[in-house]
């Protein structure tokens, strides 16, 4: 996917990108929907000590995502465009969004006009073959920044696997527990052609391994 304002991402086609209409999915997009993007990215928690050539780096004009002959205004006109399905209710302006909102006690328009997102327009979507691909998934929000565009917890594999098998190590989460050091315990959680249930094992960290804990556990 390639936005207006030169954001990249590629992503599997049942992959959900938030849209004004909500969360789609990357087969159901098409060039001239506006998808969610930061309009600003919050300072970081924590300094990193940069060398001088990446800090001149990072000073170099941007030449690639807009033509230079493009005014500021107008620049702001393009990326804060109201998507076109309220197009009809409103000026693109966001402040006088925000004040139609107002006079109309409209919730909705009133997110639309402060909030922080950006609805960038979708100028390509394109195939990009055939790889191998593993989920990601956000605990608290389930979604998360992925290329500087909004993307849902994808969930597919969970959802759609033959077999979902999980391994849980005990002295990870809880190291002072020495009862349990050395095994981790396999979770077959989903099998549509058999059984599910848990075998604990014996792990070798020095070799990542696991083998046979030694004992019958049933």
């Amino acid at each position: 996917i390639t936005t207006a304002s030169g954001r990249r991402v590629r992503a599997t086609a049942n992959h959900p990108f938030l849209t004004i209409d909500g969360w789609q999915q990357v087969r159901e997009l098409v060039p001239g929907d506006r998808i969610a993007v930061p309009r600003r990215i919050p300072q970081p928690t924590s300094a990193t000590r940069m060398v001088p050539e990446e800090i001149v780096f990072l000073g170099q004009p941007l030449r690639s995502a807009y033509r230079r002959d493009l005014s500021l205004a107008e620049l702001d006109r393009r990326l804060g465009l109201v998507p076109s399905s309220v197009r009809r209710r409103v000026s693109p302006s966001r402040g006088r969004a925000a004040v139609v909102a107002e006079l109309l006690a409209d919730e909705d328009l009133a997110t639309l006009a402060r909030s922080d997102v950006l609805w960038d327009r979708i100028v390509s979507v394109e195939p990009d073959g055939e790889e191998e691909v593993f989920d990601a998934s956000v605990p608290v929000g389930h979604n998360f920044i992925a290329s500087l565009i909004f993307a849902h917890n994808s969930g597919a594999l969970e959802q759609d696997a033959d077999v979902v098998v999980f391994i849980y190590r005990h002295e990870y989460y809880h190291p002072d527990d020495i009862e349990k050091r050395g095994t981790a315990e396999v979770i077959i959680a989903k099998h549509r052609a058999g059984a599910t249930g848990t075998v604990e094992m014996t792990f070798m960290p020095d070799f990542t391994r696991f083998a046979d804990l030694g004992r019958d556990l049933a």
